[in-house]
């Protein structure tokens, strides 16, 4: 909280395509995105993500919720208090406390929701045991001659950077165990995440308009490592069971959008091309891919 950030070329050190300029901006008193805000403003717009939308690498004004909020103030003469919930690892999980910590005592009346790579993480997870699902699944424990070191406070300005000598080639985004993924797993988690939804939407009532954005995901497109090797390493999934399993994923919004007369799907998961200048990896964007999103949304309001 009340951190100055500075951002860098990106998170894909393999992709040509770096950006130029370091990022700058500024997170609140609760840690956030942007300035602190201001309850009594008689309108907000809220984003709700994880890193696609929080997006470590560029500056307030050049990342997709900033520019969808001016696009909004813009089309409708209204002065739109700009709210972006969104944190790393986030999954639609946390969307409903979100809701009910904050966002409902900002006068929300459009709120945008940018999930879906880190909610699949869940069908591994529940392949492996469905009780998983009443896990937090945010950090474990695990002993290091650098956590003794810092424990101890020896060479803490050394061993606080060492991580730049451990690249993310051998990390995973998640923990959960190897598992053999099934239809059946993948409609599992599929219900359960429309429920969260579901939550999130009946929070939120029928005077809000809520937008669930199809995350792009690039699986097929260029830029590396090999899609396939991604998946498979943080997902726990082949490329096959993760499109069937995002297939699923977004035709579960679309229902929701059929279920609810205030909800709308914007399929941005079509519209985004998978190359290299809008994908710096697997699904986070790069700086026109930011712009391109915003104007994808805009368009679609």
């Amino acid at each position: 909280p009340n951190s100055t950030i500075e951002g860098a070329g990106g998170h894909n050190v393999l992709n040509p395509i770096q950006r130029e300029t370091v990022a700058r901006y500024q997170l609140n008193s609760l840690g956030f995105r942007g300035p602190d805000w201001d309850f009594a403003a008689p309108y907000s717009n809220v984003f709700l993500g994880a890193s696609s939308t929080f997006n470590f690498h560029d500056s307030d004004d050049a990342i997709w919720p900033f520019l969808v909020n001016g696009c909004l103030q813009s089309q409708q003469n209204r002065d739109y208090q700009y709210v972006n919930l969104s944190q790393p690892g986030y999954s639609v999980e946390n969307a409903p406390h979100l809701y009910i910590q904050i966002a409902q005592h900002l006068n929300p009346r459009n709120i945008f929701v940018y999930h879906a790579w880190n909610d699949l993480k869940l069908v591994s997870r529940l392949a492996s045991d469905r009780n998983r699902r009443f896990f937090s699944g945010v950090s474990r424990n695990q002993w290091s001659i650098k956590n003794a070191l810092l424990d101890l406070g020896l060479f803490p300005n050394i061993i606080q950077r060492a991580n730049i000598f451990f690249r993310s080639n051998l990390a995973t985004e998640n923990y959960y165990a190897d598992s053999k993924v099934s239809e059946e797993d993948i409609a599992f988690a599929k219900d359960y995440l429309r429920r969260q939804y579901e939550v999130l939407i009946d929070l939120a009532g029928e005077d809000r308009q809520i937008y669930l954005i199809k995350q792009g995901v690039n699986i097929d497109g260029e830029g590396l490592p090999p899609k396939d090797a991604v998946i498979g390493r943080l997902q726990r999934m082949t490329k096959a069971q993760f499109q069937s399993a995002l297939t699923a994923y977004f035709s579960m919004l679309d229902d929701l959008a059929e279920d609810h007369t205030q909800v709308r799907v914007i399929d941005a998961q079509s519209m985004l091309p998978k190359t290299e200048d809008i994908f710096e990896d697997h699904v986070h964007l790069q700086t026109k891919g930011n712009r391109l999103l915003a104007e994808v949304i805009c368009s679609n309001l």
